[in-house]
Parts: C-alpha cells; sequence; structure tokens
C-alpha cells in the first residue's frame, strides 16, 4: 500500500490482486486501475507500476522470489487503448504489454442482471450497471431493483442504491435512476435513506477526488479537506462538472 500508482503521488494504484498460480507454483501481482475515463499514458504509467513492484516487492518474506507481474484496467466510461506492442523492423528489440481491459460502454446490462439472477455473477456487480450498455433503460432499471431487494444486507442494499446514483451521473443517467429509486421500496426506511445518502455523498467526493487528480495531479491538503467536508451532494455534483471545465485547481467553486 505504499506504492504509488505513477503520475499520482500521494495515492496507491486501486487495488493490486495478489494470487497463487499453484499450476505453474507461481505467484502472481496484478494492478487494477478503474479510471473515470480511458487515460492515455496507462501504458507507461503501468510500466512504471509493473517495473516498482517487480523489484520492489516479494510473495515470501525471505525475499528470494519475485513476482509475476500482469495489469488490468476497467474504464468506467469510453473505450481504452492501453496495451502495447512495439517491435523496432527486422532487428528484434520489442516492448510488449498485454493488458486485460474491460470497457464498461461495452458491457451488456441485460445480460449481467441476467447473470446475476442465475447466481453466476455477484450482485457487488449492481452499482456498475448504470454505466453499461442500455443501462438507462426503464426495464432495465426495474429488474436491476427486483435483483438488489434480494440482497439481505440492508445496509448492502443502501450502498447498492447510492453508489449507482453516484455511477449514473458521468454517462448522463442520474435524473433517470433517481426518479426510479425514490419510489423503490428500500428507501422508505428512514435509517436505510440515511445509509444511501452517507454512501452517495462518501462516493461523490471520491469521484470528484479523483477526477481533479486525473487533470491536476496530487492535490493540496487544504483541498482534500474541503472536499471531505462537503456533505451537499448538488454542490458535490456541481464540482465534477467543473472537474472538466476548469483550468487551474484555484477556479474551483465548492
Amino acid at each position: 500500500r505504499t506504492l504509488p500508482f505513477p503520475g499520482e503521488a500521494d495515492r496507491t494504484c486501486d487495488t493490486v490482486a495478489c494470487f497463487h498460480d499453484s499450476a505453474a507454483d507461481d505467484w502472481w501481482a496484478v494492478p487494477v486501475e478503474f479510471p473515470i475515463e480511458p487515460d492515455g499514458e496507462m501504458f507507461g504509467r503501468f510500466m512504471e507500476f509493473l517495473g516498482r513492484l517487480w523489484r520492489e516487492r516479494r510473495p515470501a518474506a525471505d525475499g528470494t522470489a519475485r513476482y509475476k507481474v500482469g495489469a488490468a484496467v476497467v474504464n468506467l466510461t469510453g473505450r481504452g487503448a492501453a496495451s502495447q506492442d512495439m517491435v523496432l523492423g527486422p532487428t528484434g528489440p520489442r516492448t510488449h504489454l498485454q493488458v486485460i481491459e474491460r470497457n464498461f460502454a461495452d458491457e451488456d446490462a441485460g445480460a449481467m442482471l441476467a447473470g446475476i439472477a442465475e447466481g453466476r455473477i455477484t450482485r457487488a456487480m449492481l452499482p456498475w450497471i448504470p454505466l453499461m450498455r442500455d443501462g438507462g433503460e426503464p426495464a432495465i432499471i426495474e429488474r436491476w431493483k427486483e435483483l438488489a431487494v434480494a440482497e439481505p444486507d440492508s445496509g448492502r442494499r443502501a450502498e447498492y442504491g447510492a453508489l449507482a446514483l453516484v455511477f449514473a451521473e458521468p454517462v448522463g443517467r442520474r435524473h433517470l435512476w433517481k426518479q426510479a429509486l425514490e419510489k423503490w421500496n428500500m428507501i422508505e426506511s428512514i435509517q436505510v435513506l440515511e445509509w444511501m445518502t452517507e454512501g452517495e455523498q462518501r462516493a461523490s467526493r471520491t469521484l470528484l477526488r479523483d477526477l481533479l487528480e486525473y487533470r491536476f495531479g496530487a492535490l493540496p491538503e487544504s483541498l482534500g479537506q474541503r472536499i471531505e467536508a462537503t456533505t451537499n451532494i448538488e454542490r458535490l455534483r456541481a464540482a465534477h462538472r467543473q472537474a472538466s471545465e476548469i483550468s487551474q485547481l484555484d477556479d474551483l467553486q465548492l
């Protein structure tokens, strides 16, 4: 957790999956990034990060073995191209990075919901549905509600709803989801409504930080504190829009 992702000095990679391949008896470390939109420098950033990961981390305390390394990226919007294959003519030098890359824009919301209903796919995918193809269709939202209600943990149901609202924002579908979830049985409980509100606030603050860091790099501590202190969802949403328009951090109105 102390290895910062290149270009973002004050934060680590979104997550690093560590697992053992029993067939080859190898330990793997695979950083996974979840950018709001495709990052044109993702290839270079992964190359830096994988190099440091390979050099500085070991799967065992004695330091005799090294991790095998790979990379994965999930683009919340748009379509990325993080993989690169560079070959210098007939002389042979080659740099190749094959990234596992998924674009939510290419995922079928209906098929994802069908997989969840059949138990083949975890309910944890529910918050991402608004980002997928047909993710704003009324029938999709209604099916989403049916599946979310089946979650026995009320706190988790609340998180599903709050995160769905946040992720609907970047693709212009928040109004559709907000209108549908206002009548959802889940939010009839005052306690659950509070959980939903807190979850949406937390997710909105995280989204704002990610958007600003993507454009301007590490944020000043004072700005980070202002973001953490902001609980008004509409102000946070307005700041999301500003993040793609302002030319410097001082122009942000929060």
